[in-house]
């Protein structure tokens, strides 16, 4: 079945308990479960050319952070990328905790911002910046909005890697300066490979 991460197959597991306590039949359970899909912004794996796995994850704790780059890293791949994000709304001061917990953790790290609301984006990406050890490693790469963040990511992958974009949000908008700004990670990635597919 199409699901990653040890959560979301007990989660599979536990519906499949349940099916067979209402006396489904496992054949027709097992019959179904190459349909299942990633659950929305949950470890959603999408398929990119070149065996690429974009992985959207809108994780916004160290805390989950940690356990969700452990599951990552139980799949093979060559280079992993994480886009992490400071979110403008929120509490400032729990920004940097998210450059601490990945540094040291990923191939290529992308840092960016969600919701900057009435901040500069600038401001918040240099917030999320203190939190690194060093802060100017090449490996280190800023983009004041989620979308250039996205694009960058995607840029930076090659065949057999993995990009995990982290944080953001599910409900198709960025919060800037009052405004809900119409956002898709999902519609950006899609655009990004077609692109490529015109140009070979």
């Amino acid at each position: 079945m199409p699901v990653y991460g040890d959560y979301n197959i007990a989660n599979v597991l536990a519906a499949i308990g349940t099916a067979l306590h209402f006396e489904y039949h496992i054949e027709d359970i097992i019959g179904v479960l190459p349909q299942l899909e990633s659950p929305e912004g949950r470890f959603q794996v999408i398929e990119g050319p070149n065996n690429q796995k974009v992985i959207l994850d809108y994780t916004r704790t160290p805390v989950a952070l940690i356990r969700l780059v452990e599951e990552v890293k139980k799949m093979e791949y060559n280079q992993l990328i994480v886009m992490i994000a400071g979110i403008g709304i929120r509490d400032f001061n729990k920004m940097p905790k998210m450059a601490r917990t990945i540094e040291g953790k990923a191939d290529e790290i992308i840092v960016t911002v969600d919701h900057p609301g009435y901040h500069d984006p600038n401001v918040i990406v240099d917030q999320v910046m203190t939190g690194f050890s060093n802060p100017s490693a090449s490996n280190i790469h800023r983009a004041p909005t989620r979308t250039e963040g996205v694009l960058k990511s995607l840029s930076l992958g090659k065949p057999n890697d993995v990009i995990l974009l982290t944080s953001g949000c599910i409900n198709g908008a960025q919060l800037v300066k009052g405004n809900e700004i119409p956002h898709s990670d999902e519609e950006i990635i899609a655009s990004y490979y077609a692109s490529l597919s015109n140009i070979s």
